[in-house]
């Protein structure tokens, strides 16, 4: 008995770090990450680098692009377009995957991980209103939605593969760190200084290039680290976003304190989940409070690391976008009229 073929999908992924042929990614990540993601989606997942057709020829990238396309078979392809000026140069443009979309009929999944500042939004809307759904990472998917009222966005969150965030087991030698961008964020530079002030050491590092972290590096100061600070408001102070790094903390199992916001909260419980802070001097405080105390600090970074893995995993954040998009796919063709047969 034959079995069914399994349905196929599409991700598209940078060959080269910034599009630099002389930095290429390691083959073998993006096989571990073929298989991982077919076996949490249950589709046969394929992985297509566009950077690399355009870095071999410009001229021709885009029509090498649908053909490839028309070849995989996918169902869905899915994009998270860059939005770094020194990568948007090699993003596959909206208007050639409304084309791959018409030629070869994959329905168009795109991840947007910024929503917060104005021409980003505008560029991303150009996506979503090809799209057959788009997803924010930030909690500020309304902004893009408010550009495309009649195409679907979701504010799910980032999705971090548990393979890599998770606790390692190691000592928790570092009080309290934040590994995160300080250089263009007066309101974080602000505040650690505060902290500084008032005897509370934080060790930094990461965001910013002239301090970047590599991927292990960073997932080992995570998991030295007993509590884990993050800033949600954006660096023109307009804004609060759900960061990446809130989940990148809790599962890799240091106490995350947040700041006062109106975002977090959808996710996350208070006092449950994260410790929120307002000014230096509370966050102080509350800091002191958890050091001083073992059992609460590791008894709330424990239910959040569980509320995470059982709502906000990567395995449920495919389910909840899959579904959607499927359900998405019945109501658009419910909608179309169907022709009266010929008599």
């Amino acid at each position: 008995m034959t079995s069914e073929p399994r349905r196929r999908g599409l991700i598209i992924r940078d060959r080269y770090e910034l599009g630099d042929p002389n930095r290429p990614h390691d083959p073998a990540n993006f096989e571990s990450e073929r298989q991982h993601l077919s076996e949490i989606t249950g589709f046969d997942i394929g992985i297509l680098h566009f950077d690399q057709l355009y870095v071999e020829d410009r001229t021709t990238c885009h029509i090498r692009f649908l053909e490839e396309i028309a070849v995989s078979q996918a169902e869905f392809i899915f994009y998270h377009p860059h939005l770094y000026v020194d990568q948007m140069h090699i993003n596959v443009r909206p208007e050639v995957l409304f084309a791959a979309r018409q030629i070869s009929g994959p329905r168009l999944i795109f991840s947007f991980g910024d929503c917060a500042y104005g021409w980003q939004t505008a560029y991303l809307a150009g996506y979503a209103a090809i799209g057959d759904i788009s997803v924010s990472w930030d909690g500020q998917g309304s902004r893009v939605a408010a550009m495309v009222p009649d195409r679907t966005v979701l504010d799910l969150w980032a999705p971090r593969d548990e393979r890599y965030f998770h606790d390692l087991g190691l000592e928790r030698d570092i009080d309290v760190s934040f590994a995160g961008s300080r250089l263009y964020y007066p309101d974080r530079q602000a505040m650690l200084q505060s902290l500084t002030d008032l005897g509370i050491k934080v060790v930094t590092g990461g965001g910013d290039p002239m301090f970047r972290l590599s991927l292990r590096d960073y997932v080992d100061r995570l998991c030295r680290s007993k509590i884990s600070l993050n800033f949600s408001l954006t660096a023109d102070g307009n804004l609060h976003q759900f960061k990446g790094r809130v989940i990148e903390a809790i599962l890799c199992g240091a106490l995350l304190f947040e700041s006062e916001n109106d975002v977090t909260p959808r996710y996350l419980t208070p006092y449950r989940h994260y410790i929120p802070f307002g000014d230096a001097a509370d966050l102080a405080a509350k800091i002191r409070r958890y050091l001083g105390n073992d059992p609460a600090r590791r008894a709330v970074a424990a239910a959040a690391r569980a509320h995470v893995m059982e709502n906000l995993s990567e395995r449920v954040w495919w389910r909840r976008v899959l579904t959607e998009l499927d359900r998405t796919w019945l109501k658009a063709t419910k909608a179309v009229p169907q022709q009266a047969p010929s008599s």
